[in-house]
């Protein structure tokens, strides 16, 4: 969103645009069925995105993939908050939200926000984001 915002907004609308339908559909691979399997409580730290053949066609669904095209039992918890906000505001997709709720292991969106404010300054750095949003949308700030 810098790039965007710094760089090309109000310069290059154009590429400003570009960014942001980059980012958009970056974000949305973070939580997407390829990168967050159902039952998980955050996405796996790494996942494959197509073959090592280059003449062959990247995979498109978690069907095509196949059984080590992931890191299992290695979960992304830690340093993925702010994503979920960032997606939140440049998309208005209440996805973002919900899997944040998930990764926390809150049932709605109050829970969410109890949990974060709970947690104080611990991993306050890649909380922040999403931590300023839950206070923004309840009227905080």
């Amino acid at each position: 969103m810098g790039l965007e915002r710094s760089v090309f907004r109000g310069a290059d609308p154009a590429h400003a645009q570009m960014v942001r339908a980059s980012l958009a559909d970056s974000l949305h691979a973070f939580i997407s069925e390829m990168a967050w399997f159902p039952g998980e409580f955050g996405p796996w730290r790494y996942t494959g995105v197509g073959p090592l053949d280059r003449n062959q066609p990247p995979w498109c669904s978690r069907a095509e993939m196949p059984n080590d095209a992931w890191t299992a039992g290695d979960i992304e918890a830690y340093q993925d908050w702010s994503s979920f906000a960032y997606g939140f505001e440049l998309t208005g997709d209440p996805d973002f939200l919900d899997f944040a709720r998930l990764q926390i292991g809150a049932s709605n969106f109050q829970g969410l926000a109890s949990r974060l404010r709970a947690e104080g300054t611990e991993n306050l750095v890649n909380r922040a984001a999403l931590l300023a949003l839950v206070q923004k949308l309840d009227g905080e700030l």
